[in-house]
């Protein structure tokens, strides 16, 4: 699973990036193993996943048995119970495991973290245009270290190497004058 997508079943929600399961909004404890588990089979929901891919796709290059697999499963069953009663995991004799429950993906939303590094570059930027546009001496200082902050941010953003570029200028030739 690339997408970085979350999994979404029933009042549970799978995050396997950030590694953490919800149900209803509260989060649910398990070993880290079970949480594998949990990622392979319910990324492949509906399919039959044979018991050797599972062990070689959770516990990789540690040799187990069956066995390890079989209370894996059954740790999962115990732990994640459906509202309806329905089973979330099927065994299928000879042929592997299988996610039952309907899997839906959910896209990731952008953090508040991540928003607020977005927000703050703007501000800046905001910040050092509005000190340029006051052509007052000690503004110029001012508006450089802001546009240095988004240069230092977003290294490809055309506006601020160009402000940055404007705030020395100015500064610059106030000093020499």
């Amino acid at each position: 699973m690339d997408t970085g997508d979350l999994l979404s079943f029933g009042p549970y929600l799978l995050d396997p990036q950030e590694r953490r399961l919800t149900r209803d909004g509260a989060d649910v404890r398990m070993a880290s193993r079970h949480f594998d588990l949990l990622c392979l089979l319910a990324s492949h929901a509906g399919q039959v996943v044979p018991k050797e891919k599972l062990i070689e796709g959770v516990w990789h290059d540690v040799t187990v048995t069956t066995g390890s697999l079989d209370q894996g499963i059954f740790a999962l069953r115990q732990t994640l119970p459906m509202p309806s009663g329905h089973p979330l995991i099927e065994t299928q004799a000879r042929r592997g495991v299988r996610f039952v429950a309907p899997v839906s993906r959910v896209a990731r939303r952008e953090s508040d973290h991540a928003l607020d590094a977005i927000v703050e570059t703007h501000r800046a930027w905001i910040e050092g245009r509005a000190a340029l546009d006051t052509l007052e001496r000690g503004a110029f200082v001012r508006a450089r270290t802001a546009f240095e902050r988004v240069v230092e941010q977003l290294p490809t953003q055309a506006t601020a190497h160009v402000g940055l570029a404007n705030a020395c200028a100015l500064h610059n030739g106030h000093s020499d004058g």
